[in-house]
């Protein structure tokens, strides 16, 4: 567990500290079977602690072990400190002030006596890491328990943020059956209505029941600031059906009047759904941070409480409607094999393609500029870029027009000739071999002249060299290729090993999702089969699924799936 932006001080808190960092604390579990001797750990990077200098010698199976920044602080806020395993505090170096976690991510590391990792993590405040742990008073709490020592951390979807406010420091922290999500949200709606004079929007937020039974709102609040959660009070009366929605508009619920509650910023921003009874239970339900919006464009769950957000057409108190069909990441070669000569540097045989799936052309910018892409790897594409309909681009990391040898030994790599693909560079930076995040963005006129413009994201990857991903795309030569229906970036389900790299043109017609390559089964076995097609290169129905081991046909299925 890492509480590395803990809420601010309240209460008698504010006499032992000045600020949130003082509550911040990290939290080890010892998961073998046998007692620990601690001696000889220790905790490097963000901040630094020396387990031969820890208040606890060793550490039992399953028992969890603290190391906080401020031991004083800590006390205050968790009155049972005195039942917990607390080491010490972050380590402090001559006249250096205490060290403190930073709340923009960074790396930690937990190394042996012999120097080795036995758990390493960088962690972020990025979108696609738990919101309610930046400044809302939750920590992170991992999902991978099994492995952590080679970067398995980095992935932001092993991170979930604690149940309860406040984090579980010295205990396991429990999981709670979901309830009420934040649905849909719509930030970005311009009205010039004579009965509302003060008002230039009337943006909206639904809330969906995704449990069998109905859901008081009695103590539950709306906010947009991770430490204020209770900007709006959601009126007691009220309650959600199971499987039903509630809609809340701008001007007559969540900013009336004009001077309570909020508004929801075009630009982008986060939106927190919080139960606050009172004591223990209090926690942060859901928060969901979005990039800014096209104006009448809201973002939403697909299907209805499911875990992928999309940019929607609204709906009120009704079930989401389909994603918008928009330019998507279709290819991605982030670790290509080994050059075949010492003379082709590797690193330029990177690619991230792209692919307008629509039967209309696409332009690559807007009033307010070209599009981009953010996140691992940055690139500003080139004024007038259209996509036409079905087209496919490839954004690589050289100069495709001054660099003559990388684009001959990229061209010869793919077996491409040259002028065969569109091919856009340099992009700025490396693809990451372990996980990334990618984004395509595209950008939005800000309200005033003098301010920046907003990034409305069109799509997104966040990808992982391990397992549900596909693992043969990690330094195999494979890409990973994209499953061409409606989908999210971010789900590994989207995407599938593509064998062998396609940069520009169609890839893989039909290759199989699950189970993955190498999974093993105990005969009989009953296991669904997921099989992704191109719909641009194939087209009828399946007529049957030929099982092989090795050469030999084991038997043939002619049944309708």
């Amino acid at each position: 567990e890492i509480m590395y932006h803990p809420r601010s001080p309240v209460g008698t808190e504010t006499n032992v500290a000045a600020g949130s960092g003082a509550f911040e604390y990290i939290e080890f579990q010892n998961r073998g079977l046998d007692t620990l001797g601690l001696a000889g750990l220790r905790l490097v990077g963000g901040v630094t602690f020396d387990f031969s200098q820890s208040a606890i010698s060793t550490l039992e199976p399953d028992a969890f072990v603290l190391v906080v920044r401020d031991l004083r602080a800590f006390k205050v806020r968790y009155p049972d400190w005195s039942s917990l395993n607390i080491a010490g505090e972050f380590q402090t170096f001559d006249s250096f002030p205490i060290q403190n976690l930073s709340d923009a991510g960074e790396t930690l590391v937990l190394r042996d006596v012999q120097g080795s990792n036995i758990v390493s993590v960088t962690y972020n405040d990025a979108r696609d890491w738990p919101q309610s742990a930046d400044g809302a008073g939750h920590s992170l709490v991992p999902t991978e328990l099994t492995m952590q020592s080679g970067g398995e951390l980095d992935y932001s979807a092993h991170w979930r943020a604690s149940a309860f406010l406040d984090g579980s420091p010295g205990q396991a922290d429990p999981i709670l059956p979901q309830t009420l999500v934040l649905n849909e949200i719509l930030a970005h709606t311009d009205i010039d209505d004579f009965f509302y004079p003060d008002y230039d929007s009337n943006d909206g937020i639904e809330l969906y029941n995704t449990s069998l039974s109905s859901v008081s709102l009695n103590h539950w609040y709306l906010s947009d600031d991770a430490s204020v959660l209770t900007k709006w009070a959601i009126p007691s009366n009220l309650s959600v059906a199971a499987n039903a929605w509630h809609w809340f508009e701008e001007i007559l619920d969540f900013h009336a009047p004009i001077t309570n509650g909020f508004g929801l910023s075009k630009d982008g921003e986060t939106v927190y759904l919080s139960y606050l009874p009172g004591g223990v239970s209090n926690r942060v339900v859901d928060a969901y941070r979005f990039k800014g919006q096209l104006n009448g464009i809201s973002v939403g769950r697909f299907p209805d409480g499911a875990a992928d957000w999309f940019a929607l057409n609204p709906t009120t108190n009704a079930a989401n409607a389909a994603p918008l069909p928009h330019v998507l990441f279709s290819e991605i070669m982030y670790h290509p094999a080994p050059a075949a000569t010492q003379s082709v540097d590797v690193a330029d045989l990177e690619y991230i393609e792209i692919l307008n799936p629509t039967d209309q052309a696409a332009p690559l910018w807007t009033v307010a500029g070209t599009w981009r892409i953010d996140g691992g790897v940055n690139f500003v594409f080139p004024a007038n870029v259209v996509l036409g309909a079905h087209e496919y681009a490839i954004i690589v990391p050289f100069d495709p027009l001054k660099d003559t040898v990388a684009r001959i030994n990229f061209n010869a790599t793919y077996s491409l000739t040259n002028g065969q693909v569109r091919m856009l560079g340099p992009y700025k930076g490396q693809l990451n071999n372990g996980t990334e995040r990618i984004a395509l963005e595209m950008p939005q006129e800000p309200d005033a002249p003098s301010t920046q413009v907003s990034w409305v994201l069109v799509d997104e990857i966040v990808y992982y060299d391990h397992l549900p991903w596909p693992v043969e795309a990690d330094g195999g030569g494979s890409p990973l290729q994209r499953v061409l229906t409606p989908n999210s970036g971010l789900s590994p389900a989207s995407w599938f090993n593509g064998f062998v790299g396609t940069p520009g043109t169609p890839g893989t017609p039909l290759a199989i999702v699950t189970p993955h390559h190498g999974t093993r089964y105990f005969c009989p076995a009953n296991e669904a089969i997921t099989i992704a097609f191109d719909a641009q290169q194939i087209s009828g129905q399946v007529h049957s699924v030929t099982f092989f081991d090795g050469s030999n046909v084991i038997c043939v299925a002619t049944q309708s799936p």
